[in-house]
């Protein structure tokens, strides 16, 4: 069987976006933003899949638990139970998302509405893991962990720096994330799944560098990809020279947005030697 992964466009396999209200507003209409620095935009991918009772009932158990406890302790709790809910789960495919449900309810809501601007607590909780021992978890259980922090403050209607910090987590572990799988040659992760879970994290945070991200891993896979024929490789031309234009203008729209430390200015550079290799 081929590893790339052949996910259907709609029904349970699609992510589906879902409108969440933004400060200040109620409205549940769905709609496309331009990004604009500051803020986060209503756009929020939810996963279509059914919650085995085993792991709900494991998730309200961690949340009872930590509901009185220090950011640390739940940062703690909170990805040791990601890497839990990660074992076993493919994360270069449409199961990307499957653990999310389930983080999402181990999470004591009203502490991180406490935490929201509390730039001490947000570091405990999202960093103090780090110094806990000898903790090591891979790309997915730290990109389900930016994930669902973010989520269930959204759901809380944080809209301070507790989102835009795990936000930024949540995009950079899927960014790696789908690099190793144009590694391990599952290329429409890169293409579908990966690319439309970073666009909307991109077009959260009105990031433009995160789009450019998108676009640009988006279209290396779609460079290395072979065609089938004569026809598919004229398809796949016309939509590397889309995507390129696309990724042209994120980068130059980031590069102006604000001003990058090294790594971002080296991701930057990379995007564009991209770029010029379909030129």
């Amino acid at each position: 069987m081929s590893k790339r992964q052949r996910p259907r466009r709609g029904g349970q396999d699609a992510l589906h976006p879902l409108t969440l209200r933004a400060a200040g507003g109620s409205s549940g209409r769905q709609g496309r933003q331009s990004p604009r620095s500051g803020g986060l935009r209503g756009f929020w991918p939810t996963p279509a899949l059914m919650r085995p009772r085993k792991v709900r009932l494991m998730a309200l158990f961690r949340r009872a638990m930590t509901t009185n406890a220090s950011p640390f302790e739940v940062g703690v709790s909170h990805i040791d139970l990601c890497v839990q809910l990660c074992t076993g789960v493919n994360p270069a495919s449409v199961q990307l998302n499957e653990p999310l449900v389930a983080a999402v309810e181990a999470l004591p809501k009203d502490a991180l509405k406490r935490w929201d601007e509390d730039t001490q607590a947000i570091a405990e909780l999202c960093f103090g893991w780090m110094d806990s021992g000898n903790r090591n978890p891979s790309q997915h259980p730290r990109y389900i962990f930016g994930h669902s922090v973010l989520r269930a403050a959204l759901a809380q209607e944080c809209r301070g720096q507790l989102a835009q910090y795990t936000a930024r987590i949540a995009a950079t572990e899927l960014e790696m994330l789908i690099v190793k799988a144009i590694e391990d040659d599952y290329t429409e992760f890169a293409m579908m799944t990966g690319h439309d879970q970073l666009k909307q994290f991109g077009e959260m945070l009105g990031d433009y560098k995160i789009l450019a991200a998108a676009e640009a891993w988006s279209l290396y896979a779609q460079r290395n990809r072979p065609a089938d024929d004569e026809f598919h490789g004229e398809v796949q031309h016309a939509l590397q020279e889309m995507t390129r234009g696309k990724l042209v203008n994120f980068i130059q729209h980031a590069r102006s947005q604000r001003t990058y430390n090294a790594v971002d200015s080296r991701a930057l550079d990379q995007y564009e030697k991209i770029a010029e290799s379909v030129s």
